[in-house]
């Protein structure tokens, strides 16, 4: 995934609403291509400004405003779709593009679960598991409907990073409400930016003609020497 930002560590974001400030932890460690793409997208500011539509068992935001339903890359003109990602614990290396059931592992347990109130969560379209882009949704942990330990989106949906101070704040946000600002407070030289592919252009040698110029015979002359008479005097 070198076409996506991804984030290397972990980068504390503060997100400021109309009920007050929620302090959010992406953790790029167990979710990079995720946590990449949202704290790219706060580094842009395209949150800012966009409404919550909260529900009994989660809060959605993200949808931007206009006809688009996600991240359009000003570079590419295209849409930016994230894949599906989870770490299972003690794995090395993130899943993608599958569920923890097309994987088999039916009861493993992820680095990131949805087991705690206040998971952050990369939104997505219900028959594309790899079709998220800049929605994303705080889920809103009910013990009594999830037991500890085991929740049965874990697997089917990418959390990113939890809400960490404000959970308070989560309970007070209605339709009505908005994300006034969103920005990293910590981190950000965690975010690697994807490398822009540049087209190598080799331009051909000029075959040049290489003339030999001839080496002009010359006349060598020998002198003759006069042969002289030696006399010798008595």
């Amino acid at each position: 995934y070198a076409n996506l930002p991804q984030l290397l560590g972990r980068t504390t974001v503060e997100m400021e609403t109309t009920q007050g400030n929620l302090t959010i932890v992406v953790d790029g460690y167990s979710a990079p291509v995720n946590g990449g793409n949202f704290v790219d997208l706060v580094q842009r500011g395209f949150y800012d400004g966009l409404d919550f539509f909260p529900s009994d068992d989660f809060i959605l935001s993200g949808n931007p405003q206009g006809a688009e339903e996600g991240f359009i890359d000003p570079e590419t003109g295209e849409y930016r779709a994230i894949p599906l990602e989870f770490l299972v614990r003690g794995d090395s290396e993130p899943i993608y593009e599958i569920t923890l059931e097309d994987a088999g592992l039916y009861l493993a347990q992820l680095v990131l679960p949805f087991s705690a109130y206040g998971a952050v969560v990369l939104a997505r379209p219900e028959d594309n598991l790899n079709g998220g882009s800049s929605q994303f949704f705080f889920f809103k942990f009910d013990t009594e409907l999830t037991p500890p330990g085991y929740n049965l989106m874990d697997g089917r949906f990418s959390v990113f990073g939890y809400v960490v101070e404000g959970k308070e704040v989560l309970e007070k946000l209605t339709k009505s409400d908005k994300i006034i600002s969103a920005k990293v407070v910590d981190g950000i030289e965690n975010l690697v930016e994807p490398v822009e592919e540049t087209e190598t252009v080799v331009e051909p040698v000029e075959e040049t003609e290489t003339v030999v110029e001839p080496v002009e015979e010359t006349e060598t002359v020998v002198e003759l020497v006069e042969e002289t008479e030696t006399v010798v005097e008595p």
